[in-house]
């Protein structure tokens, strides 16, 4: 990363990158020192061996979990999430590429969750700072509204879909027509008819129009950690068609062509507190592939 930074600028840096230094999980990849150097930084972390991220073991190794190991995954995220949203601290980027595997038992580390803070602190001017996910992001977030650590249930909702499913949200449509899906239109992937209900119920709770109705991460643990008790460790989930989500770019798009749409290119930052020209309607009924869904 690189900036011109004051001296003001650069003692914030080295601040936050010690509290992040000091973190300590077995779920989250170590941050092991920043480097502040001629106006760059670098940042140190410990190396994880495994199975890569969660977003190449689906959609570039072809690989499908079984429902005992997308649970698996999920509580070892939540418990992760868990520790930091104590801490106070929003990961704001969740999503599977920054989920890595570390072995076939679902053991996951999360990566990433401090960069946005250290890059704010910085005022670092890079790519990633206007650059993101929309597939992940929550409504509000998209909205340019308030947020809170509420934004994270929402891309673990999604985190979940993709990974019972082994498609990707919202490949059919443009990085604007994802935003205005999401933000204005309030919709949501659709759900195949074959998921457990419990699971179902579980998804819906995190992405929640109403960010306070999300549940928190140790109550998504208790009640994945139940689930698992009755789920066989090698029943696959069952193989959902591509027609089913109404996904024509997706037999055209590699995984790759598929991940780049998902972000914007390099924009002007908003100066601080300029309030920005789109208003979104109030929140619709949020919607499963065209059919209302009543909250």
């Amino acid at each position: 990363m690189k900036g011109r930074i004051s001296k003001e600028q650069m003692a914030e840096f080295v601040r936050e990158g010690e509290m992040m230094r000091s973190l300590k999980h077995h779920g989250i990849v170590k941050l092991l020192g920043v480097c502040v150097e001629n106006g760059s930084f670098y940042l140190v972390q410990e190396i994880v061996n495994g199975h890569g991220n969660l977003f190449d073991y689906l959609h570039k190794k072809n690989q499908r979990l079984t429902y005992w190991q997308v649970l698996q995954i999920a509580v070892g995220i939540c418990d992760a999430m868990a520790y930091l949203h104590e801490r106070h601290i929003v990961h704001r980027d969740l999503k599977p590429q920054n989920c890595l595997l570390v072995n076939d038992k679902g053991e996951v580390k999360l990566c990433d969750f401090g960069l946005a803070r250290l890059k704010n602190a910085a005022f670092v001017e890079t790519v990633s700072n206007t650059a993101g996910t929309p597939a992940y992001q929550a409504p509000e977030m998209l909205r340019d509204e308030p947020i809170s650590e509420k934004v994270d249930l929402y891309g673990f909702a999604v985190m979940l879909w993709e990974m019972y499913t082994g498609k990707l949200p919202w490949s059919d449509k443009n990085y604007h027509q994802m935003i205005h899906t999401v933000a204005v239109r309030n919709e949501r992937p659709p759900i195949p008819p074959e998921t457990p209900r419990e699971f179902v119920a579980v998804i819906e709770q995190c992405w929640h129009p109403v960010p306070q109705k999300r549940p928190s991460f140790n109550e998504l643990k208790t009640t994945l950690r139940d689930l698992l008790k009755s789920v066989p460790q090698d029943i696959p989930v069952p193989k959902v068609p591509n027609n089913h989500f109404s996904q024509q770019n997706q037999a055209r798009q590699n995984p790759q062509q598929q991940q780049q749409q998902y972000y914007v290119q390099h924009q002007q930052p908003r100066a601080h507190g300029v309030v920005p020209q789109y208003h979104a309607p109030s929140a619709q009924p949020v919607l499963y592939g065209g059919y209302q869904q009543n909250w």
